[in-house]
């Protein structure tokens, strides 16, 4: 029955077990919280840290913050932040000669003969007068530089007498062509291939190593890979192209070094559930279900997350952020945790939280629009899930109708009203507490996240 769960004596007893257990079962690289282009670090890590994640994606101060402190931090696209140069390029700025020598040496060249910054390949386009320009990885020179580069940040970034600690990297949209634009997208302009032919132009006195550039970004990949772990052992590595397999697992999967260049969790960016139904990714031997998700910042719709949650709940796949909340799609564009529907920040953790209890495959269930395990649920009317390592219970009522059913329970039940981030404020008296179940009380409670304790 829609909105109505029940929960037993035994289910309660389990509830505990499954919380309560191994605490190194409580942990997982995939458990990562992805914002890092949108809001403030130190609400970012708040929100972390009382859902439970394991991972932040990393912003920059992260690290000075008093809440950065017992949790792992990813790097998302290392390269971007050790440039010799600014990332970015001003059309209409003025450069020394210094300056367009050292942007010439670095990045990919379009054709060297031009005039500056014309020589430049382009990469996105921030605006139409500024865009990105893309290290030239066809020299080995270039890959050894900003792979050293990257491992003296990680150094300097991590606060070990915090437990705030390197993790791994993460890529949006990381193909090995490289994100070269021939033209600022709002005026037609599309990614492509570097000049067409996957190579570019050498600088007088560079040499390039590999023939193409997707050559020698996967030489980047695996040369950082290579030299991250013989210092970080446990350093994980994510990508998330638009599709795993049209956009990533095809690209090297007939490659020589398709497993150097394998990563240890595949994210989705479209919206959908391929990430679960293209065969193509789980038979290719390179992600099974549980090293792959859905991170898409396209889709608002209570039906459509929910049932994106739900499939990835039922596979032991995973469903959350990457750099952003929204702004495309029909997502509108959050600029801050506490813009976010509480709906939405509940229900993409789920199957995170599920996979942290090992609630067993057979127990999750999905069927006409409800998913149910003896650990979450989620439904039109109500959402509720138990947070692995604190046992709280984070409930939202999508509607009135939402009604949770206990048959029994411990006397004392307290109901905490929380704020934007899903932290309890205060005891409310929102929700309707009977012998046997917790209901709103009126409308005004639709949406509000609440925490059982």
């Amino acid at each position: 029955m829609k909105g109505f769960w029940t929960i037993s004596i035994w289910t309660v007893v389990m509830l505990t077990v499954y919380s309560c257990g191994d605490t190194k079962k409580q942990s997982s690289y995939r458990n990562f919280y992805g914002i890092t282009w949108e809001g403030k670090p130190a609400d970012n890590l708040s929100f972390a840290k009382q859902m439970g994640y394991d991972y932040i994606m990393y912003a920059p101060n992260m690290e000075n913050d008093e809440n950065a402190t017992n949790i792992r931090f990813y790097l998302e696209s290392p390269e971007y932040s050790v440039y010799p140069v600014h990332r970015s390029i001003y059309k209409n700025k003025t450069y020394s000669e210094a300056e367009k020598e050292a942007y010439s040496k670095f990045a990919a060249l379009k054709d060297a003969s031009l005039p500056f910054p014309d020589n430049l390949a382009s990469g996105w386009f921030f605006t139409r007068d500024k865009y990105s320009v893309e290290p030239d990885f066809q020299q080995q020179k270039v890959i050894d530089e900003v792979v050293e580069k990257i491992l003296d940040k990680i150094e300097h970034t991590q606060r070990l007498d915090k437990g705030f600690i390197f993790g791994g990297f993460c890529w949006d949209v990381p193909n090995l062509t490289g994100d070269f634009y021939n033209g600022f997208p709002g005026d037609g302009g599309r990614m492509t291939t570097l000049r067409g032919v996957d190579s570019g132009d050498t600088y007088p006195g560079t040499t390039h190593e590999y023939s193409t550039y997707s050559d020698g970004r996967a030489m980047f990949y695996k040369t950082l890979f290579k030299k991250t772990r013989e210092k970080y052992p446990d350093a994980k590595f994510i990508v998330e192209p638009s599709r795993i397999y049209d956009n990533w697992i095809k690209e090297i999967s007939e490659r020589k070094d398709v497993h150097e260049l394998t990563p240890d969790l595949l994210l989705q960016e479209s919206s959908g559930n391929l990430f679960i139904t293209d065969e193509r990714i789980h038979t290719s031997g390179l992600a099974d279900y549980s090293k792959v998700g859905c991170s898409t910042p396209d889709v608002y719709g209570e039906d459509k997350n929910r049932e994106i949650a739900a499939i990835a709940a039922v596979h032991g796949s995973f469903f959350g952020w990457y750099g952003r909340f929204g702004g495309t799609g029909n997502m509108p564009h959050f600029k801050n945790v506490y813009e976010v529907p509480a709906r939405l920040l509940l229900v993409r953790v789920i199957p995170g939280w599920e996979n942290l209890h090992e609630t067993p495959l057979k127990d999750r269930k999905w069927s006409e629009g409800v998913y149910s395990s003896p650990t979450a649920y989620i439904s039109e009317d109500l959402i509720y899930a138990v947070q692995p390592k604190t046992q709280k219970i984070f409930v939202v009522f999508n509607s009135e109708k939402g009604k949770a059913k206990f048959n029994a329970w411990k006397r004392g039940l307290k109901v905490y009203r929380t704020n934007g981030m899903l932290i309890e404020e205060e005891i409310t008296e929102d929700i309707l507490v009977t012998k046997d179940s917790i209901s709103l009380r009126n409308a005004s409670g639709v949406g509000q996240g609440y925490i059982i304790k």
